[in-house]
């Protein structure tokens, strides 16, 4: 059997998301060319439109499980490589219109392929990884229902471009769209996607996340697999702490009755920064390791409870759902902004305190 350590498996699906998450980002820049090539095709408008509009909600939540993740790296070379092919085969004058729409459709199949792979690893990984892949499982319903989507519009499109006729339609194609139609219900029903998640959800998510990770740590029977989890925690408390700073605390920190809390709160995430600091100089294997490992998840969590008990009554009492829901969108942002600095094997606390903006 393959011995693969806890890092090597975090990394492996950081590694498929950034791939997921680059042809996803091509797909969209796609989807008016492919409309356009289809324009003649009345059949086709409102399927294309439905298209596009879930792949940008899909690229926003994307966003949002790759943040929850918690790792960044940069896509594979094989990847920017192929992703750049389809770009010119789709965009060249010159190419035949099955071979751009052929292009199109397979990118399509490989996403939902490759968000096959993380839904599957993510089943064997630990609960902190499933906790933050859940919403992923909106994003793969939603590929694998464009696949079926795409096939048929292939299929229509070329044999009446080819042959001036329809297709011939039996009880494969009857099959295929009723599963389309039954998997478009799913993921309009549970697939919750990125930008209508509002900004409560999206810390509760973290903060869920960061319990399991101490457990898992506390659990933990080698060294080795401690140092990854705690790189992992690390990593994910540093990301959440800074950009909650700097887009949640710093906005509600303009209401008097506001201001104090806030303040309070953010000496709380100092004092966990410093606790993170400490830790990561210490043995894994060692009783003081152990310890301050236990402390720290006693000041996270008496900070997480503070924060779900009081701050979020505090924002609710204060916002509607489409702040919150533009909160989320910014806190997101931001995290993932802050991640993409944070090395793949040397982290770095900001530090940051009010009024000062994060040394990344």
């Amino acid at each position: 059997m393959l011995a693969v350590s806890e890092q090597e498996t975090r990394l492996g699906l950081a590694s498929e998301l950034a791939d997921i998450e680059m042809r996803q980002r091509a797909i969209v820049q796609w989807n008016s060319s492919i409309r356009r090539l289809l324009a003649n095709f009345d059949e086709a408008r409102d399927t294309l439109e439905q298209i596009a509009e879930e792949d940008e909600k899909n690229l926003r939540m994307l966003e949002t499980v790759m943040t929850n993740f918690g790792m960044r790296v940069e896509p594979k070379e094989f990847t920017k490589g192929f992703t750049e092919l389809v770009s010119q085969r789709i965009g060249a004058a010159n190419a035949p219109f099955v071979e751009k729409l052929g292009a199109y459709a397979l990118v399509k199949q490989n996403q939902a392929m490759c968000g096959y792979l993380v839904h599957k690893v993510a089943q064997v990984c630990k609960p902190d990884v499933k906790a933050a892949l859940g919403p992923f499982e909106g994003v793969q319903t939603s590929m694998e229902k464009q696949v079926a989507q795409i096939s048929s519009l292939m299929e229509k499109t070329a044999v009446k471009m080819i042959s001036g006729e329809e297709p011939a339609t039996g009880v494969t194609g009857r099959i295929r769209d009723a599963a389309a139609t039954v998997a478009g219900a799913v993921i309009n029903t549970f697939g919750k996607s990125g930008d209508e998640m509002d900004i409560l959800n999206i810390l509760r998510m973290d903060h869920a996340k960061a319990k399991t990770l101490f457990q898992e740590i506390e659990q933990s029977n080698t060294a080795v697999e401690k140092n990854d989890l705690f790189y992992q925690l690390r990593v994910d408390l540093l990301s959440h702490s800074e950009a909650e700073e700097q887009t949640v605390y710093r906005h509600f920190q303009q209401f008097d009755e506001m201001k104090d809390r806030f303040d309070q709160a953010w000496s709380e995430h100092e004092e966990i920064r410093t606790a993170l600091d400490i830790i990561n100089n210490l043995d894994a294997s060692s009783r003081a390791f152990e310890d301050r490992v236990k402390d720290l998840r006693a000041i996270v969590q008496d900070h997480v409870d503070k924060e779900e008990d009081e701050i979020f009554k505090l924002i609710r009492s204060k916002t509607d759902d489409d702040l919150r829901i533009r909160m989320s969108q910014d806190f997101i942002s931001r995290k993932s902004q802050i991640q993409q600095h944070i090395s793949p094997h040397i982290i770095t606390s900001p530090m940051s305190s009010p009024g000062t903006s994060p040394a990344l």
